[in-house]
């Protein structure tokens, strides 16, 4: 939430406005700004019961404050090279995206600890042992065969290839839109009268 906060209003103290590009900054930022939270959090829950949370903060936060940066700078400077396209909704989505990144870093390493510092309680150990992902007797499962691992991705990934000749771009707006939508039938009138909105040339 805040990281939405603080880029949608950098956007807007800066006069940008939303382009369907910049649009999809709410999802990355929320996918990428979790990935960071959840690895802090998921080594917080999971201290030794008799470590005091203070000193599992400050440990964890040595062992992960410079790989959550590392992870953090590189994709900043991934979504930094939209800055080389000529196109302005392009180059905004990266400029503001990686802005909100760096943001997601800061809060990570800054606010979170912070919250944990002041309800320690709010998290409880789980212990080292403790396992919360039913997956991971898969995962053991198949990180002790993997040739078979590797044959099975391999085959579910050529059978699913085959799937993307059949994929067709949905491009009618038209269609998009319910049919006693007020812009659908303006749209249509406008179809009739001037053989398109496509073709149209008005003076």
């Amino acid at each position: 939430g805040a990281a939405q906060v603080f880029t949608l209003g950098l956007m807007g103290w800066c006069g940008e406005p939303v382009y369907l590009t910049t649009a999809m900054i709410p999802v990355l930022l929320t996918t990428i700004g979790l990935a960071d939270e959840i690895h802090l959090l998921w080594h917080y829950r999971h201290r030794p019961a008799d470590e005091p949370p203070s000193a599992a903060l400050r440990r964890i936060l040595g062992e992960l404050a410079r790989p959550v940066a590392l992870t953090s700078l590189t994709t900043a400077v991934g979504f930094l090279s939209f800055l080389t396209s000529d196109i302005q909704p392009v180059s905004r989505f990266g400029l503001f995206t990686a802005i909100g990144v760096l943001f997601c870093m800061v809060w990570s390493l800054v606010a979170t600890p912070a919250l944990l510092s002041l309800r320690p309680a709010a998290i409880p150990a789980a212990g080292l042992g403790a396992r919360t992902f039913r997956g991971a007797r898969l995962a053991l499962l198949l990180g002790s065969r993997p040739r078979a691992a590797l044959a099975a991705l391999a085959f579910a990934t050529v059978v699913l290839a085959l799937g993307i000749p059949r994929l067709y771009v949905q491009d009618s707006w038209i269609d998009n839109f319910a049919r006693d939508s007020e812009l659908r039938q303006a749209t249509e009138r406008v179809d009739r009268g001037f053989a398109g909105t496509h073709v149209l040339q008005a003076v």
